[in-house]
C-alpha cells in the first residue's frame, strides 16, 4: 500500500510540476515573428538601429507579456545560432519553434547573398519601422502617429 501512494504521489507531482502547454494567440505570434525579424535585422542591415523601449512599446501595443515572451524570443533566437550562449530558463518550446520558422523564411528569401542584401534588408527593414516601430533608419526620426 504505501508502495501504491508514493508512487500516486509522485504522479501527482509530476502533473502539479509540468508546465502546461502555452497557447499562443495571434498578437503573441506576431510579436515573435516581428521582434525576430527586428533581431535579425538589427544584426544583419546597417542602416537599422533599435529606439529605446520600443520592442517593450510594442508588445504593450500588442496587448503580449513582454516579460515573458520578449526574452523567449530572443533566446530562442540565439538558440538557433550555433554557438551562440542563451538562456535555457527562458525558452518556450512553442515560442522556439516560431522563431525557428521565421529564421528559416529569412534565411532563404537572402538567398543569394551578399547580392540581395540590399534588396532583402529595405524588404524586412520596411515591414518592422512601419508596422512596428521596433527599429528605425539610422539617423531618422521615427514618425508620431498622426504625422502626416
Amino acid at each position: 500500500m504505501k508502495l501504491h501512494a508514493l508512487c500516486a504521489s509522485a504522479v501527482a507531482l509530476a502533473l502539479v510540476s509540468t508546465p502546461a502547454k502555452a497557447e499562443l494567440d495571434n498578437p503573441t505570434v506576431k510579436f515573435i515573428v516581428r521582434g525576430t525579424m527586428a533581431l535579425v535585422v538589427n544584426i544583419m542591415c546597417d542602416s537599422y538601429e533599435q529606439p529605446d523601449g520600443s520592442v517593450r512599446s510594442y508588445a504593450d501595443r500588442l496587448g503580449v507579456d513582454f516579460e515573458t515572451y520578449g526574452p523567449a524570443t530572443f533566446n530562442g533566437m540565439r538558440a538557433q545560432i550555433n554557438g551562440m550562449k542563451y538562456d535555457r530558463e527562458a525558452l518556450i518550446p512553442e515560442v522556439t519553434r516560431v522563431v525557428a520558422a521565421t529564421m528559416d523564411v529569412m534565411d532563404k528569401a537572402s538567398k543569394p547573398w551578399p547580392a540581395k542584401k540590399a534588396q532583402w534588408c529595405k524588404y524586412y527593414g520596411g515591414i518592422i519601422v512601419d508596422e512596428t516601430g521596433m527599429l528605425k533608419v539610422k539617423g531618422i526620426s521615427p514618425k508620431a502617429k498622426g504625422d502626416l
